[in-house]
This record gives C-alpha cells, structure tokens and sequence, in this order.
C-alpha cells in the first residue's frame, strides 16, 4: 500500500474518543459515547486490560455499521484511585 492510499484510508476512519477512570475499588472503566443515545462501554482489572475490553465493546456496536474506527484514549485524572485519593491515573 503506498503513503497516499493509508492516509485517505485514515481520513475516511470514524473517531472516537474512550475516557477510562478508576473506580473505588480499583478497576479502571471506560466509555465511549457514540453521540447518538448510546455508548459502548467496558472495565478491567488493570487499565491495559479496561484499554482492549472498550475496543473490542466499541468494535462489537460498529460492526453493524462496518467500517474501521481509531479510538484514542483519555484518562480521567480526576477520578479517585484505589487508595481514595484524587488523581487515580497517575
């Protein structure tokens, strides 16, 4: 595939955005709102895990739509960690 192809194949990609916070108990969530009523959503263990279980969510609520997608992913630093205090992701 040469440069040209793989950038309007980018281009044509839908892009979501995955927020991922930790919850009290330590497990990490992330959402991703499709902007159309509904969300794709999932949790892990770990925060590499929470990462794969939204991707594969998202993939499973698009795949109707077919299509490929790039999702980024933000951390909420906002959200408690599991110790209880602010700034769960650092």
């Amino acid at each position: 595939m040469c440069g040209g192809e793989s950038a309007s194949i980018r281009a044509s990609m839908q892009k979501y955005t995955a927020r991922l916070s930790q919850d009290e108990n330590g497990s990490w969530v992330g959402v991703v709102d499709l902007h159309n009523g509904h969300c794709a959503m999932s949790d892990g263990h770990s925060l590499d895990e929470a990462r794969i279980r939204v991707r594969q969510a998202l993939s499973v609520m698009l795949k109707q739509r077919g299509g490929s997608f790039m999702l980024e992913y933000v951390i909420d630093s906002s959200a408690p960690s599991a110790d209880g205090r602010n700034g769960g992701a650092s």
